[in-house]
């Protein structure tokens, strides 16, 4: 999933960078809605019932997560990595850490809503 880049040699060259990957982003985005249009357009023409399919959805969903996690996995090694190696830190070591949440337990969407209300004076998720 992860392309190589070069490295940044600058606070601005990384700034110019995030910006770039940023319009790339979004320029992607419009892509797929252009491609989703499409997709709702060839179904009308071919009297499909209907233009929502969970099961393709679910297929999509599954794939993307799966490519995120491996993702996530990689970095987290990469940074428990270079903590070890640098710091001689061991990232399990709980006294490191000002909050832990154990996401195996809860859903990322509650372990969403207890960072908000510990950030948000009102407790309230925007």
């Amino acid at each position: 999933m992860r392309s190589p880049i070069a490295e940044p040699r600058t606070l601005e060259d990384a700034r110019r960078e995030i910006d770039r990957v940023d319009s790339g982003i979004l320029e992607l985005i419009a892509r797929r809605l252009a491609l989703v249009d499409r997709v709702r357009a060839l179904k009308s023409d071919t009297g499909t019932s209907s233009p929502l399919r969970p099961a393709r959805e679910a297929i999509v969903i599954r794939r993307i997560m799966e490519e995120a996690g491996a993702d996530v996995r990689q970095r987290d090694a990469d940074r428990r990595q270079y903590l070890e190696r640098y710091y001689d830190k061991d990232t399990n070591d709980p006294y490191l850490y000002d909050l832990q949440i154990n996401t195996a337990t809860i859903t990322l969407e509650v372990a969403a809503q207890m960072v908000v209300r510990l950030i948000r004076p009102d407790g309230v998720a925007a």
